[in-house]
């Protein structure tokens, strides 16, 4: 009797028990299509909403109609509707799922590509980085093949809780004999913390329409070190430079948004560089107006700015390097101008002398090449002087030269002159004296 009661308990326990069925109307579909999913619930209550989170990192889950209604046990009834868009091909296995105490089965849905015309059309997005810094600026950009010509592509505005998102590229081209439409962010987190990074579904529509859901990915956004001042780039900023009559017009921002701000340390840096103070340079919303000295002569002046490399992770400085113009006050051009022309009148005199002088070499040359005796040579001597023929200065006697001379050979060339002249002696020939002395010409 009490075995009989106890599977009497058992079965109405059975009866009531609540029971979850997935029924998909597909197996098989195409990355960029959808397939429906029928969800139907039996149980002993009404169920909360169906939890579907586990599925998100392969489906795309849009939820439909709710039904829900009491059957004649006692017993309630919920059916629901759900779309999928697989966020990936191949074979995907969804399940199980859990409401109101039931569990449903697993399914599997296979996935093809997405090809038309021979084109795979299924989107392509760039991989973020696992990490980056805060207030950094990265850019992501997804590449979508088009079947046709005629296909457009549509793409909702992104936004993403947490960071600050500018479209930086849409365009469409073609691309190794390709056409693809290419669409490009800029990221920019301003807390750190774990974010999911979402695209919007890419719609493909022409000949045919294709809804893409892509994988999420999952970026860190790093807190910067407290040392670090509120406003300093993060990153190497962009700089710019325009050389205007008075000064230098300098743009120096970082990436990260659509609106200038004026970064830390660039005004003292300049300054600094400058040898001027920092009142002297007007800083007008991420412009720095930096005035050129009194004085300058084209040299090139280094400037270090500040920034945090976000590849090494501590703070760094890139260089600036601004070429100053010619620049003079007028009583400056005045004296050099004087100074130039004295000295351009002194090059000439100069060089008037050095021809007058080398034309006298010239012709003293001459002179002794043409000479037939040693009474001509000893005459040329005491006339010219031999070294130094740019002297008008006279000598009485061959010795007196020799002594002038103070060396050696001078000494030589009055004896050996002396001998031809006066004694008639062969011992120095007349031709070996001639190329001595011209020799000793200098000009």
């Amino acid at each position: 009797m009490v075995k009989l009661l106890l599977m009497l308990v058992f079965s109405i326990g059975q009866l009531h028990a609540a029971n979850l069925s997935i029924l998909p109307e597909k197996d098989q579909i195409e990355q960029g299509r959808s397939v429906i999913v029928n969800i139907l619930y039996v149980g002993p209550t009404s169920p909360d909403e169906l939890n579907v989170k586990r599925w998100q990192t392969q489906v795309f889950t849009e939820k439909g109609y709710r039904k829900e209604r009491e059957l004649p046990d006692g017993q309630v009834e919920v059916k629901q509707r759900l779309t999928l868009f697989p966020r990936q091909s191949g074979l995907l296995t969804l399940g199980p799922l859990a409401l109101g105490g039931a569990k449903s089965q697993r399914f599997n849905l296979m996935v093809t590509p997405a090809v038309v015309n021979n084109v795979d059309i299924t989107p392509i997005w760039d991989t973020l980085p696992e990490q980056i810094w805060q207030g950094e600026s990265i850019e992501s950009c997804v590449s979508m093949p088009l079947s046709e010509q005629r296909n457009r592509i549509k793409i909702e505005s992104l936004e993403i809780p947490g960071i600050s998102t500018v479209q930086t590229l849409s365009r469409t081209g073609l691309f190794e004999e390709q056409l693809i439409a290419k669409r490009c962010w800029r990221f920019s987190a301003q807390q750190s913390g774990n974010y999911l990074i979402e695209l919007p579904p890419i719609i493909q529509r022409g000949r045919g329409r294709w809804t893409f859901y892509l994988p999420a990915q999952v970026i860190e956004v790093l807190p910067l070190p407290s040392y670090l001042p509120n406003s300093i780039s993060i990153g190497k900023p962009n700089i710019e430079v325009q050389q205007g009559e008075l000064g230098w017009r300098i743009s120096v921002q970082v990436v990260a948004g659509s609106s200038a701000q004026t970064l830390w340390g660039v005004r003292s840096a300049l300054a600094r560089a400058m040898a001027i103070s920092t009142d002297q340079i007007i800083d007008s919303e991420g412009e720095f107006f930096v005035p050129y000295k009194r004085w300058s002569f084209g040299q090139i002046v280094t400037v270090k700015l500040p920034f945090f490399n976000t590849l090494t992770g501590r703070l760094d400085t890139v260089d600036l390097l601004l070429k100053a113009p010619w620049k003079l006050p007028m009583t400056a051009i005045v004296l050099l101008s004087l100074v130039a022309v004295a000295i351009l009148i002194k090059v000439t005199l100069l060089a008037g002398a050095f021809r007058q002088r080398r034309e006298r070499v010239q012709a003293f040359k001459r002179a002794i090449y043409s000479a037939t005796t040693a009474d001509q040579l000893r005459s040329l001597v005491l006339a010219c002087g031999c070294a130094g023929a740019e002297r008008s200065e006279r000598y009485k006697t061959l010795q007196h030269w020799a002594d002038a001379q103070g060396d050696q050979e001078a000494t030589w060339l009055a004896h050996s002159i002396n001998q031809l002249a006066f004694s008639k002696s062969d011992q120095a020939p007349l031709e070996e004296i001639k190329r001595t002395l011209i020799n000793r010409l200098t000009l």
